[in-house]
C-alpha cells in the first residue's frame, strides 16, 4: 500500500512538472508569426483539398489579363501625349475587360459555394488562408477585414464598382489625345475623370491581392492588383514586398 501511494505520489509530481514547463498553445497569428521570425516558409492555401483550384485558376488567369490593362493605361496617361489608334486599342480592350467583371464575379462567388459545400466555411479555413500570407501587413489587411470569409463575401459582391475604375482609365487616357482641343467643355470632362472614386470596387481589389498573393500566384499579378488598389485611394493602403518593386 505505501508503495502504490509513494508511486502515485510520484505520477503527481511528473504531471505537474509537465504541466508547468509545456508551452501554452499558440495561436494563428502567433504560430505565423514564430514561423516567420524562423525563417520556416508559409504553407500556400491547399487548393485541391479545399476544392477550389479550378476557382482559382480561373481567377488569377482574369486577374493577370486585368493588370496588364490598368498597367498599359497608366503608362500611357504617364505620357505627354497618345495617338488616335493607342486610345482605341485602351477602349476596345476596356470593353473586354468589363465583360470579365462578370465571370470574375461568378468565380469568386462559385469559390465561396464550393467552400460552404464542402463544409470548409469555417474558422479553420480563415485561419488556413491567414497562414498562407507571408507578409505581416497582408495579414493585418484580412483581420481589419474581419477574416478571409467576410473578405470574400465582400469582394465577390463589389466587382460591379470596378467598371467605374475601368471607365476612368479610358476617359483619363482619351484626355491626352493628340489634337484634342482643351475647350471648356473638355476641360469639365477632365476634371470628372480625375474625381475620386470612393471605395467602390476597393473591396473587389483587395480580396483579389490577398487570394492571389495566399495562393502562390506570379507576383506580376498580386503587384499590379496592389497598384490599382493604392492608385484609386482604397484604404487601408497595400505595402507590397520588395518582389512589387
Amino acid at each position: 500500500m505505501k508503495q502504490d501511494k509513494k508511486n502515485s505520489f510520484r505520477m503527481f509530481v511528473l504531471a505537474l512538472s509537465l504541466a508547468v514547463v509545456s508551452p501554452t498553445p499558440l495561436t494563428t497569428q502567433q504560430h505565423v508569426n514564430a514561423q516567420e521570425s524562423s525563417g520556416i516558409s508559409m504553407p500556400t492555401l491547399q487548393l485541391r483539398s479545399l476544392g477550389i483550384d479550378n476557382e482559382v485558376r480561373q481567377i488569377n488567369s482574369l486577374l493577370g489579363v486585368q493588370g496588364k490593362f490598368f498597367k498599359k493605361a497608366f503608362d500611357l496617361q504617364a505620357r505627354a501625349s497618345v495617338s488616335l489608334e493607342e486610345k482605341n486599342q485602351l477602349q476596345n480592350e476596356a470593353v473586354q475587360r468589363k465583360s470579365d467583371l462578370a465571370t470574375l464575379k461568378n468565380q469568386f462567388e462559385s469559390l465561396i459555394n464550393k467552400l460552404k459545400q464542402k463544409n470548409n466555411w469555417n474558422e479553420a479555413f480563415d485561419a488556413q488562408f491567414l497562414a498562407s500570407l507571408k507578409n505581416s501587413s497582408d495579414r493585418s489587411l484580412v483581420t481589419q477585414a474581419g477574416g478571409a470569409r467576410k473578405l470574400l463575401e465582400a469582394g465577390a459582391a463589389d466587382f460591379d464598382g470596378l467598371r467605374d475604375h475601368i471607365e476612368q482609365e479610358v476617359r483619363q487616357v482619351s484626355d491626352k489625345q493628340v489634337g484634342r482641343s482643351r475647350s471648356k467643355v473638355n476641360r469639365v470632362d477632365a476634371a470628372h475623370a480625375s474625381a475620386p472614386l470612393g471605395s467602390f470596387g476597393c473591396s473587389a481589389l483587395l480580396v483579389s491581392y490577398l487570394l492571389a498573393t495566399a495562393t502562390g500566384a506570379e507576383n506580376s499579378i498580386s503587384c499590379n492588383v496592389a497598384a490599382i488598389y493604392n492608385k484609386r485611394g482604397c484604404k487601408p493602403g497595400i505595402i507590397s514586398g520588395a518582389a512589387c518593386h
